[in-house]
């Protein structure tokens, strides 16, 4: 509704404004305390992206092995590079001499084809690579072209590719096929065969073996470790009983499985004997007194299976994961019982034209793996034939081509221990018979361009004969020295055998890395002080606030910011620790709380303990021990759960004869109340205190704290005492004060915010309420005027027609 004032000659639209304009301070309050808020979580959000950017400089502080950097350096790269593990690695210098470089093998065949078209006739092309062999198939239509594709599409590829060279070689020869391996090394060699190579394999392969491979009712006796060889039709189990007497009989089929075998033993001894089994082990035992029943089983085969029955104490196993070459020998299937010491396997053979190799012998204890066994028989066919281990089994291939007596048994000798090692017989059945003879490609006509060989380096002299080199199958070097890469591009002079040509290459400590860190972290606290003291300052010449000066947030962010850095790191002792506080290392706090870094004392302290500053950084719930006077007792580990900081421990062992722990207690340094320890385990002396929680219901401060114990020097009824304090470096206890700010649920800062924003909400609500309280009120005044202008411009109509009756000029009579 709009005013005009015509009537009363008055500017009401004006009064109306007026009006409301002093009705408007209540609102412009509400709105001023709204942006004050506003600029107050505007702050907070500044502050969070300054304590964002600490945190991140602090975590990259965290965790000692992750600052131990260090520098690689070549005195000449052209020749040989380097690159570290810094986990691994160790300081130091060394000189590297260069024979030669690990080279891929590759034959050309000389007399080519005159076309890339050209047919390469039908029948067998014959290779090797790598000790595996391949037979191709062509046909009447094969060209040198389709050659080239079977060869590299081969499924069964071992490794090799296969490529056209154009050359004109005068004599029609102009597209000739080439054969190179993809792998360096003296193992990765090609040759061309006249015809196949015999490979001898196993009836079966070795298989690991864990207790859930036991035999159950439900398992397949074809899949048995025990069970060799191939079913076929007639094979049948014969039970006999006490007396060998054959009193039934189980056919085998592939769905036969140890259920069956159960039952037709129990239907065989009806009344006399009930057989089970338990953890794999068939168990029969009396009907009349409990006893064990001696009972007899024999595998009957018609044709190559057989199953090893002699033992019925030791237990059946089914198929576990096929063995691989780290796994034990006391890990496969095959095994049974314990080792007692002294056993051994016995390698024997005869070689491609049947003489008799000599024999070697593998000593078989509780580390002895496949890749141990497969190095004797490699050590026993030197020159002979290769061993390799592949889906569980081994097997052994000639380095000749054609027929072979190439032979090979592996004998077990439980040295009267009572073990058992079953260990498959090897023949071609399993392998490939050697004389198939290759009638495309003569094997004379193809020539060997580069000859695949190892690298040979000697380093700091080592070994130190003429003829002595290290050797490895490849130019990248990671097994030489711990945590370093040597990469060879090139060879060294080593033609004069007393005065070698050297590459010298160094590993040294990178200290710069861990200053650029320590600066970023300067930086970055620098900034967030700044920040914080910029807007809780008081100018008294604006007289104007900050405006965070009122924010107890911000002064507890500012305190809890500051003690890591002004204080003694926790854990950390004087009687162990070189460095005590960041201040040791050249990081202080001025009185103007401006941090700094003294990059001359970060130097020296690194020079004089480098391990030590990498720990009072950033030592990550690391322990040490101390005040044990019986020296028994070491810290094993920590975890994030655990409060670094000091513990006393106090240990006592039992006095039944047993000499185990019987009792364990802790209490964090300066508290008097001691809490009983979890668990432990009287074998490995390992002593863990678990999560339990305290009265208030939090963690307790050694949740997940563990020591050991030395266990061979325990005395009974002996109590042992020792303090064991857990570090954390300036770092770590910056971060985790960083988490109680940020974290995103109950972290001070949010909270904080959280609040502000309530109040913002609050503010929005109330100003909302406000203007649609001045709005009704703006039409309460704006009709109220209108009314008084009804009213004046009825008075005034009045008046008019009064005014016109007097002038009509009338006299009364």
């Amino acid at each position: 509704m709009e005013l005009s004032g015509l009537s009363s000659g008055l500017d009401t639209q004006s009064i109306v404004q007026q009006l409301m304009a002093s009705m408007q301070g209540r609102l412009y309050n509400y709105k001023y305390q709204k942006q004050e808020w506003e600029q107050k979580d505007a702050a907070l959000g500044e502050l969070e992206a300054k304590l964002n950017s600490f945190e991140s400089a602090a975590g990259k502080l965290v965790g000692a092995d992750n600052l131990r950097g260090y520098n690689s350096t070549s005195s000449d790269s052209d020749v040989l590079s380097v690159s570290v593990d810094s986990s691994k690695v160790f300081e130091g210098s060394h000189t590297i001499a260069v024979k030669q470089l690990a080279t891929t093998e590759s034959w050309v065949h000389d007399t080519g084809f005159r076309f890339q078209d050209s047919l390469v006739g039908a029948g067998k092309f014959i290779y090797s690579y790598n000790h595996e062999e391949r037979v191709i198939e062509t046909n009447d239509e094969t060209t040198l072209e389709d050659l080239v594709g079977l060869i590299n599409n081969d499924p069964e590829n071992p490794g090799l590719t296969a490529n056209i060279l154009e050359y004109d070689n005068g004599t029609e020869g102009v597209y000739h096929l080439v054969l190179s391996g993809n792998d360096a090394g003296s193992n990765y060699q090609i040759s061309v065969n006249n015809s196949t190579t015999q490979v001898l394999g196993q009836s079966s392969g070795y298989k690991a073996f864990s207790e859930s491979e036991f035999a159950s009712t439900g398992t397949l006796i074809t899949d048995l470790v025990q069970f060799t060889g191939t079913r076929a039709d007639g094979d049948y189990i014969s039970i006999k009983d006490d007396t060998n007497a054959e009193v039934g009989t189980l056919n085998i089929t592939d769905s036969t499985d140890v259920n069956d075998l159960l039952s037709a033993i129990n239907t065989s001894l009806t009344g006399t004997a009930t057989a089970t089994i338990d953890s794999g082990q068939i168990i029969v035992t009396n009907d009349a007194d409990g006893t064990s029943y001696n009972l007899g089983l024999d595998y009957i085969a018609t044709g190559t299976a057989a199953l090893e029955t002699a033992d019925l104490s030791l237990p059946f196993t089914k198929a576990g994961t096929e063995a691989e070459a780290n796994t034990k020998i006391t890990d496969l299937a095959q095994f049974r019982g314990e080792l007692a010491g002294g056993e051994t396997i016995t390698i024997d053979g005869t070689d491609n034209m049947g003489v008799n190799i000599p024999s070697v012998t593998l000593n078989v204890t509780a580390t002895t793996t496949m890749d141990h066994l497969l190095d004797r028989i490699n050590d026993a066919f030197e020159g002979v034939a290769e061993a390799k281990l592949e889906d569980g089994q081994i097997k052994l291939i000639d380095d000749t081509s054609g027929a072979s007596s190439t032979s090979l048994t592996l004998t077990y000798d439980n040295a009267g221990n009572g073990s058992d090692l079953q260990l498959p017989t090897f023949d071609t059945t399993a392998g490939t018979v050697g004389g198939q003879h290759s009638n495309i490609l003569d094997p004379a006509s193809f020539t060997e361009t580069q000859n695949a060989q190892d690298s040979m380096i000697k380093v700091d002299g080592y070994p130190t004969g003429e003829t002595e080199w290290i050797s490895r199958s490849s130019n990248t070097l990671k097994d030489i020295l711990p945590g370093v890469t040597i990469n060879l591009h090139g060879t060294t002079d080593t033609s004069d055998p007393a005065n070698l040509e050297t590459i010298d290459i160094g590993v040294s400590k990178d200290t710069k890395a861990i200053q650029k860190k320590l600066g970023s972290l300067v930086k970055a606290y620098n900034g967030l002080m700044s920040f914080i003291k910029e807007n809780t300052k008081y100018n008294p010449e604006t007289e104007k606030a900050g405006i965070l000066i009122s924010n107890s947030t911000v002064r507890t962010v500012r305190s809890i910011m500051r003690t890591p850095l002004a204080t003694t790191a926790t854990g950390f002792v004087d009687t162990v620790h070189d460095y005590l506080m960041p201040q040791d290392i050249g990081l202080e706090i001025d009185s103007d709380g401006v941090l700094s870094l003294d990059s001359e004392a970060l130097e020296e302290a690194m020079d004089n303990g480098f391990n030590d500053v990498l720990s009072i950084i950033g030592a990550d719930k690391t322990g040490t021990i101390t005040n044990d006077a019986h020296k028994i007792i070491s810290f094993y580990g920590a975890s994030k759960y655990t409060t670094a900081g000091s513990y006393k421990v106090k240990v006592q062992t039992t006095t039944d004869g047993s000499n185990e722990i019987d009792q364990v207690w802790i209490r964090p340094e300066g508290e008097t109340e001691w809490r009983e320890a979890d668990s432990w385990n009287d074998t490995s002396g390992v002593i863990t205190f678990q999560a339990k929680e305290s009265e208030d219901g939090d963690d307790l401060p050694e949740r997940d704290l563990q020591i050991k114990l030395d266990m061979s020097t325990l005395t009974e009824g002996t109590e042992y005492t020792a303090t064991v304090s857990v570090q954390q470096g300036f770092a770590g206890a910056i971060s985790d004060a960083l988490d109680k700010v940020l974290d995103s649920t109950d972290g001070y800062l949010t909270i904080a915010r959280d609040n502000i924003k309530g109040s913002i909400e609050n503010y929005s609500d109330r100003i909302e309420r406000e203007e649609d309280r001045l709005n009704r009120e703006k039409e309460r005044l704006t009709q109220r005027f209108a009314r008084l202008e009804a009213q004046l411009a009825s008075i005034q109509q009045q008046m008019g027609a009064l005014g016109m009756m007097g002038s009509g000029g009338g006299q009364m009579m």
